[in-house]
């Protein structure tokens, strides 16, 4: 099985370098990004932002926090960065209440431009998914299954190590909302590892709803188990991810999930800076 995700994990990586030309591209035809403004977007209780910033990337804003996920930036910025266009500009996030999550050490995941960040943004935290040097000075999870009280966060983990890489996904209990992120916590294709299953029955067992659920999809053709984490979740919102450059493999995912949970939303990004609001199980439009 190690064998088999080490091959799938760097065929992927050959794949999504091939694609980075072409996704520079794309991203620099989106110009400039959006007149918006961050401080602009005011949420209440059980709302929420997000926004695709590539990959396995995301921020999600919530009416107290801004959270980022496995930012990564292999492209050349654009003249103006923002979330908008799918880039962290350190300046114009510089008054909100920032949480970086990183979920483990691959390059596509974690890009070590994000501890620049801590010049700029006063209120900012770094949450690791494993002992990393870099998290001696914040906050790091382990191998146990930890629960954790971040400000106004409340963090709990699962961990593997199937490439012999430690990581951790995270569960997210804030202002109201509940946020799965998967990292590379995910199955080969076939049957479900043993562990994964396990972790995904501990972590169905800690939220009566998941809001969010952020997925990477590394099953094709059947995806067993991301649909085993759905079926268990029950999400309302579920997001697939980890496709950089190759967006619109998602859609094979999303129509085969949507004929079998007709009660579950999914939205996936075709392009940087794709957003939309999140209110009471639904999304809409974010200008």
């Amino acid at each position: 099985m190690n064998f088999i995700r080490k091959f799938i994990f760097l065929l992927l990586l050959a794949v999504f370098m091939v694609n980075l030309a072409t996704a520079q591209t794309i991203f620099e035809a989106v110009g400039r990004g959006d007149s918006n403004k961050i401080s602009d977007i005011q949420l209440k209780n059980g709302e929420a932002a997000v926004w695709y910033l590539f990959h396995c990337g995301w921020a999600v804003k919530t009416s107290s926090t801004l959270m980022i996920f496995d930012y990564l930036e292999p492209m050349q910025k654009p003249e103006q960065p923002s979330l908008f266009n799918g880039f962290v500009n350190p300046n114009e996030i510089k008054d909100q209440n920032v949480y970086v999550f990183i979920s483990h050490g691959h390059g596509d995941h974690f890009d070590e431009k994000i501890l620049e960040w801590k010049k700029v943004i006063p209120n900012i935290t770094y949450v690791f998914g494993w002992q990393a040097q870099e998290a001696q000075v914040h906050h790091a999870f382990s191998e146990d299954r930890i629960s954790k009280s971040i400000g106004p966060l409340k963090v709990k983990n699962i961990f593997h190590n199937f490439d012999n890489i430690p990581e951790s996904a995270f569960l997210i209990e804030v202002d109201g909302l509940t946020v799965y992120f998967s990292g590379d916590h995910g199955n080969s294709p076939g049957a479900l590892n043993p562990v994964y299953k396990d972790n995904i029955d501990y972590i169905s067992q800690q939220s009566n709803e998941f809001d969010l659920v952020f997925l990477s999809i590394f099953g094709s053709p059947t995806y067993d188990g991301e649909l085993y984490a759905i079926d268990k979740f029950k999400p309302l919102v579920v997001l697939p991810m980890h496709y950089g450059g190759r967006e619109s493999i998602a859609e094979s995912f999303v129509t085969l999930a949507r004929s079998k949970f007709l009660k579950t939303e999914f939205w996936y990004s075709l392009n940087k800076g794709d957003r939309f609001l999140y209110k009471k199980g639904e999304i809409f439009p974010l200008k």
